[in-house]
């Protein structure tokens, strides 16, 4: 899964640095290399996990979020700040999104929060290059969250609630099972 998923990440990553003029902001060009940092860190993570289906889902997650991202756009083609189309949702806060929220949903929370903080700065860096209104980035980010959150599931975790009888009552107990 790692030899199909590198060079395709490093693909885009190559595509969208050439296709940048020299003289770009700053912060425009880390939003365009941060969009791919974020999914290679979390299939960096399946590999340290030594998580194969984990990867899977990673790269399911990704062609289901391309997928639904590109043909929202071509379908609206809605004009961009900047002028041009295609700019509904924003791309590259989805792809960012999905890296982040696969590691929340597989992982937990805690590694996952500075992918989102990177996710963050990708959605407003598209805004203050003028690539992308504020609804565009918001939308892109839920895609990309809510496809991995959908496709992932809990590495390593079984979480059951077990019904219990209590003092007469009755009641919950959270059972994880590791």
């Amino acid at each position: 899964m790692r030899g199909i998923s590198v060079p395709v990440v490093l693909l885009h990553l190559i595509f969208a640095l050439s296709s940048r003029p020299v003289q770009a902001d700053a912060v425009q060009t880390s939003g365009d290399i941060l969009q791919y940092v974020v999914p290679a860190l979390a299939l960096g993570m399946t590999g340290y996990e030594r998580d194969l289906a984990g990867a899977g889902q990673l790269v399911t997650s990704a062609f289901v979020t391309e997928s639904l991202v590109w043909t929202l756009k071509l379908t609206i083609d809605a004009k961009r700040p900047s002028g041009g189309g295609r700019g509904f949702p924003s791309g590259h806060s989805a792809t960012a999104a999905f890296g982040a929220a696969f590691v929340h949903r597989r992982y937990g929370i805690v590694p996952a929060l500075p992918l989102y903080a990177g996710t963050a700065f990708v959605a407003w860096s598209r805004v203050d290059a003028g690539a992308h209104r504020a609804i565009d980035v918001i939308a892109g980010v839920a895609i990309g969250v809510g496809m991995s959150m959908v496709i992932a599931k809990p590495f390593g975790r079984d979480v059951n609630v077990v019904p219990m009888s209590v003092n007469d009552g009755f009641g919950a107990q959270l059972v994880v099972i590791y």
